[in-house]
């Protein structure tokens, strides 16, 4: 008898929890290959990523019978990035906002609401891609800073799970992920902080507090891109974005939280002139 309590580490889909453990082993060596390779073979890859998180996000959207639009803004996003990675940054920006003017016109949707989301989903899906590439292709130390933030986002992800399962309490967001609890997000934000910490004894920095920090902040920001895509599939009735990555769902159900942390990044070593040593 358990008293209405449930046991903290039960897991009601052991299956599920295996598929997930199976796909992030083989995910995680392929995906550092990767990073360290860069240049085009790394663009390819991430722009093809960010095409098929533009095709599952309008896909869930209310599109009807109009499969066009999905696959108009999976080659959009797919150029964004090719076009960042042959250096035509104003091909870039002009594909991101011209082709979420497209997308907003081709959707036709009866609610307003849901033509901005398919318009939306050019930029956000594609501002994190292409702040990957250019993270990665901005200084010398890119592969490693790369390397730190993915890192960073997948320790919130494990943490916040292990913690918010163990310890439960208060909800974070009832209304859009249910499961998620505030426990869970202090429980990561500590265990991104910590990967915060590893890097600074790793590149030998006194300044441990700071990378604490810069390490739990993105790790919260990590969380907000989960609870983006949460609200998105709540209102579309989505258990997941898709089912490409066994155990995970799809590639935004697994890809997330980059698509917050990456932007965000970005923007800070652009002010601190790509110099990893000056940002942290």
């Amino acid at each position: 008898m358990n008293d209405g309590l449930v046991w903290p580490l039960k897991i009601p889909n052991q299956n599920n929890l295996i598929l997930r453990v199976i796909s992030g082993a083989i995910l995680l060596p392929v995906a550092i290959g990767l990073v360290w390779v860069g240049g085009m073979p790394f663009a390819i890859v991430i722009a093809l990523v960010s095409g098929g998180m533009c095709l599952e996000w309008t896909k869930m959207s209310r599109i009807g019978g109009r499969p066009y639009v999905s696959w108009t803004a999976a080659a959009l996003a797919t150029a964004a990035i090719i076009s960042l990675q042959l250096g035509w940054v104003a091909s870039t920006t002009a594909i991101i906002a011209v082709g979420a003017v497209v997308l907003w016109g081709l959707s036709k949707l009866e609610n307003i609401a849901d033509s901005i989301l398919t318009a939306i989903s050019l930029p956000y899906v594609a501002c994190g891609g292409a702040s990957m590439i250019w993270i990665r292709n901005s200084n010398e130390n890119g592969f490693e800073v790369v390397i730190l933030l993915l890192s960073i986002v997948v320790a919130m992800d494990i943490g916040a799970y292990a913690v918010g399962r163990t310890i439960g309490g208060p909800k974070l967001a009832p209304r859009i992920s249910p499961g998620k609890t505030w426990s869970g997000l202090v429980g990561g934000a500590i265990c991104a902080g910590c990967v915060g910490v590893i890097a600074s004894n790793f590149l030998g920095m006194d300044s441990v507090v700071l990378f604490a920090a810069i390490g739990s902040i993105l790790g919260v920001l990590a969380q907000c891109g989960d609870l983006v895509e949460s609200a998105l599939k709540r209102r579309y009735g989505a258990k997941d974005s898709g089912t490409i990555i066994p155990g995970h769902g799809g590639l935004l159900d697994r890809f997330d939280g980059f698509l917050t942390v990456f932007p965000a990044a970005g923007l800070i070593l652009w002010m601190e002139k790509g110099n990893l040593i000056t940002w942290l």
